[in-house]
């Protein structure tokens, strides 16, 4: 193997995974038949920053809709359980306060709360990301 060959292999491998995915075989095939190798490499060297600026951006972005879809169902849930406990409690002896003594009742709100255990974990895996 010559030198050239092996030192655009690592150069590559400074890239994200992702973009190595894609181009790494076509670059070190690019860079080892080139007639300027060690431009190449500077020119690689130049875009090294901004391909991994755009990755982190990426993965911003993927995390934050998924943040956003948990969020939406949450909320849904969340709806769900207060119109349950809005039909449960006028059922009731005592109002709301014997929601959790019927089987029928807890389960009317129980949307509510998984929907705000839902919402917590979709802040808490956010503030994680970051």
């Amino acid at each position: 193997m010559s030198p050239w060959r092996s030192r655009s292999t690592r150069l590559v491998r400074l890239f994200p995974h992702r973009w190595r995915d894609r181009y790494a075989d076509e670059v070190a095939e690019l860079v080892r038949d080139s007639p300027r190798p060690l431009r190449d490499r500077l020119d690689l060297l130049r875009a090294l920053p901004g391909e991994h600026v755009q990755a982190a951006l990426e993965r911003i972005r993927t995390r934050s809709t998924e943040m956003r879809s948990r969020l939406a169902l949450a909320g849904v849930l969340v709806v769900a359980g207060i119109v349950g406990g809005a039909w449960a409690t006028p059922r009731l002896q005592d109002g709301w306060v014997e929601i959790p003594g019927h089987w029928w009742s807890t389960l009317a709100v129980l949307p509510a709360v998984v929907g705000v255990g839902l919402a917590a974990l979709a802040f808490r895996s956010g503030r994680r990301a970051r």
